[in-house]
C-alpha cells in the first residue's frame, strides 16, 4: 500500500513556526524594556521583514524536515514517537540555521542571543504536537482507487 503525503501538516507547522516567533520575540523584548503596546505595533514593518526572512531562510530546513516526515510516515513507529523525532530534527535544523548566520551563537552566554532560536524552537515543537499529521496522509491502493471509481460510476 502506497501512501500519498500532502503538505497540509508540514505547511501548518511551517507557517506557525514562521509567523509566531517574531511577535513572541517583540513581546518579550518589549516587556523587558517596559515598552508600550503602541511602540511594539510601530515595529510591524520589522516584524513583516522577519517573517519574510524566516520564510526564505527556513525553506531548505523544511525541505529536509519534509524528507524526514515522509520517511517517518512510512515506518511503523507510533505517532507520538514520530512527532518527537520530527520535533528533535526540527529543533536541530533551527539551531543549525541560526548557527550558519551567527557562528558565535554557541559561544555567546547571553539570553538575548539565545532568545531567537529558543522562540523558533519552542514554536516548532508546539506546532508539531498541536496538529495531526494523519490528516496529511491518504493511503492509495489500486483496489481502493478502482473501488472508488466503481462507486462514483454507480452514483451516475
Amino acid at each position: 500500500m502506497k501512501q500519498k503525503i500532502n503538505f497540509g501538516y508540514l505547511g501548518k507547522v511551517w507557517l506557525l513556526t514562521i509567523l509566531i516567533p517574531p511577535f513572541l520575540i517583540f513581546l518579550i523584548i518589549g516587556n523587558y524594556h517596559s515598552a508600550k503596546f503602541e511602540e511594539i505595533v510601530g515595529l510591524s514593518p520589522l516584524i513583516f521583514f522577519m517573517v519574510v526572512c524566516g520564510l526564505v531562510l527556513s525553506f531548505p530546513s523544511f525541505l529536509l524536515i519534509w524528507l524526514v516526515f515522509r520517511w517517518l510516515m512510512n515506518t511503523t513507529i507510533n505517532i507520538r514517537k514520530k512527532k518527537m523525532i520530527l520535533g528533535i530534527v526540527g529543533v536541530c535544523f533551527v539551531w543549525i540555521t541560526f548557527y550558519i548566520f551567527d557562528p558565535y551563537l554557541l559561544k555567546a552566554a547571553n539570553f538575548w542571543v539565545y532568545l531567537w532560536p529558543l522562540c523558533y524552537s519552542l514554536t516548532l515543537v508546539t506546532a508539531v504536537f498541536l496538529f495531526n499529521p494523519s490528516s496529511s496522509i491518504s493511503s492509495q491502493d489500486s483496489n481502493t482507487s478502482s473501488q472508488s471509481l466503481i462507486d462514483e460510476s454507480a452514483d451516475l
